[in-house]
């Protein structure tokens, strides 16, 4: 992570976990989009954390066998053996018992067993198993998604074979019965079964992009409809749900959108991917080295075996494990506001929900396609910066723009391919 060191201090990314600043680039990007800059932060540091935390904290088999033979080592306050405690169940039944029992909704007690077993089963088949333990996150969304096709509810359904009479009002219901269930799971972090959910369906980014356009419809001119929509249905790339509904937002209150004529609509989506896709990655990799850097000056995360060497594997594990302790209680969203959000919303024009779930659909599938290859090119291609001992100008600009056209271009594509 040296490598990136001086790059952050060139473009102005510089702090700690209690104040970080994103350098005068990102609030200049920000003040052209008519965004607040300070809400944006918090936005992108909130996500960049849960993001840190997914990556570091996912244990191999090893890691499990280290836990269990290490389990009375402590970290800030907790053991790894509550570690392990806390991030698995040692059973599908356990899991069941805990968490899965909250999406049977049988009232008939024949029927709920039955839907018990099949719920169980679905637990075996969907669930990460690490050295016999049963990962808890993300569990919860694998097994609802199990349940709506073996009930054959419509949840990422193919855009050309909806039910413009009956499916909005499914999407709508199991939305919010997944919403409502997931806010009752106690005692673990729902939010990687709440990413899974959305990135699967992009289902709060369509209610909340329907309602925000119902609302507006007057802003909205007639011919150039289409250009408007796929713009607001683009920002479905952006990971962070918060992110993209207050950056739709703002382009449709503050009339930003509208202000663009249809021969320069790529330089506004530009500026939006710089903020809603490139300091996303930025501030991700700024905090995996705040992290680490500080994790190998704290002594407490040195362990000598019996031959004075450091036990490197059990230092590596000490490391991320702290991550997990300090970061497995933060969440960048509240189940609630996406509750509060849908549940009055009325689909009044089927047809403008139908085609919006269109535009978006076929964005996320040019999203699912390039976005990883997009992503490891970027991080390449920046750490060629890392040895500068200055930036000019330009170099700021390429490094804050790296190959971003060319995935940019791949989705605008997909509007021209949509039927």
């Amino acid at each position: 992570m040296n490598t990136y060191q001086k790059l952050f201090e060139l473009i102005g990314i510089k702090g700690d976990i209690y104040s970080l600043e994103f350098g005068d680039k990102f609030k200049v990007i920000c003040g052209d989009l008519d965004l607040d800059d300070e809400l944006i932060k918090k936005y992108i540091f909130d996500y960049s954390l849960f993001e840190l935390y997914k990556e570091q904290c996912r244990f191999s088999d090893e890691d499990i066998y280290l836990m269990e033979t290490n389990d009375e080592l402590v970290l800030l306050e907790k053991t790894l053996g509550d570690i392990l405690d806390i991030k698995y169940c040692n059973s599908s039944e356990s899991y069941y018992e805990n968490f899965g029992y909250l999406l049977n909704d049988k009232q008939n007690k024949i029927i709920m067993d039955k839907e018990k077993n099949k719920l169980i089963e679905a637990i075996q088949k969907t669930s990460k198993v690490v050295n016999n333990y049963y990962e808890i996150e993300g569990t919860f969304f694998n097994i609802f998604k199990d349940k709506l096709k073996r009930h054959q509810q419509p949840f990422n359904k193919a855009a050309d074979k909806i039910n413009i009479v009956k499916d909005i009002d499914k999407f709508k219901g199991n939305t919010l019965f997944y919403l409502k269930q997931l806010r009752l799971v106690k005692n673990i972090n729902y939010t990687e079964d709440l990413i899974e959910f959305e990135k699967s369906s992009n289902l709060i980014f369509n209610f909340y992009l329907y309602n925000l356009i119902q609302q507006n419809r007057d802003l909205f001119n007639r011919e150039n409809e289409s250009y408007y929509f796929n713009t607001l249905s683009s920002l479905c790339i952006i990971d962070n749900i918060y992110l993209k509904m207050y950056i739709a937002k703002i382009m449709v209150t503050e009339e930003s959108l509208f202000e663009y004529p249809v021969s320069e609509f790529h330089y506004l989506l530009h500026k939006t991917f710089i903020i809603g896709v490139i300091y996303p990655i930025l501030i991700k990799l700024y905090l995996k080295s705040y992290f680490f850097s500080n994790s190998k000056e704290d002594k407490t995360f040195e362990l000598k075996s019996t031959d004075g060497n450091t036990n490197y594997r059990i230092e590596n594990l000490k490391r991320r494990s702290l991550i997990y302790e300090s970061l497995y209680k933060n969440s960048p969203y509240k189940i609630d506001e996406f509750i509060n959000l849908i549940q009055p919303i009325e689909v009044t024009d089927r047809s403008l929900y139908k085609s919006l779930y269109s535009k978006i659909s076929s964005v996320h599938k040019a999203k699912n396609k390039y976005e990883m290859t997009f992503i490891e090119e970027y991080i390449q291609f920046i750490s060629l910066y890392g040895n500068k001992e200055e930036l000019t100008e330009c170099d700021i600009r390429v490094i804050l723009e790296g190959n971003l056209i060319e995935y940019q271009n791949k989705i605008i594509s997909k509007w021209r391919n949509e039927r």
